[in-house]
C-alpha cells in the first residue's frame, strides 16, 4: 500500500494531511497517476527505451526495442536482454543496450565493468 493524496482530493494539492491523504495499492496509484499526467508518463516511458546492438565481426544491427532484436534472431523475447545481462552471445551475436539507466549487470552502457 502507498500514501497518496490526489485520490481523495481532485485538485492539485502538495498537502500531506488525513484531510487530503489516504491508502490505496500501488495499481490504483499508478493508474491514477498515468490518467492525471499522461505526458509526463510517456516522457518517462520512452526515457526508460533502450537500443540494443547486436555484432560480430564487421556485422551490426541496430533495433530500438528488445522485441525486434529477438524478432530478428528468431528468439523468445527475454533471449536478448538475457544475453546482455549475462555477457553472453545470442546466435553468435555480441549483445550491446544502449540507453538506459537500468544497467542490471554493474557495467557501463557499453558492456564493460565499472573500475
Amino acid at each position: 500500500m502507498s500514501i497518496d493524496k490526489d485520490m481523495r482530493v481532485k485538485e492539485i494539492s502538495k498537502q500531506y494531511s488525513p484531510e487530503t491523504c489516504c491508502f490505496v495499492t500501488l495499481a490504483d496509484n499508478v493508474a491514477e497517476m498515468n490518467a492525471r499526467t499522461p505526458c509526463i508518463t510517456k516522457a518517462a516511458q520512452e526515457a526508460c527505451k533502450a537500443t540494443y546492438v547486436l555484432y560480430r565481426n564487421d556485422e551490426h544491427h541496430v533495433f530500438r526495442s528488445e522485441k525486434d532484436a529477438c524478432e530478428y534472431l528468431g528468439v523468445k523475447q527475454c533471449s536478448v536482454a538475457g544475453a546482455w545481462r549475462d555477457k553472453n552471445k545470442c546466435k553468435g551475436f555480441n549483445v550491446i543496450r544502449i540507453g538506459t539507466n537500468a544497467d542490471m549487470r554493474g557495467g557501463d552502457a557499453d558492456g564493460d565493468e565499472k573500475d
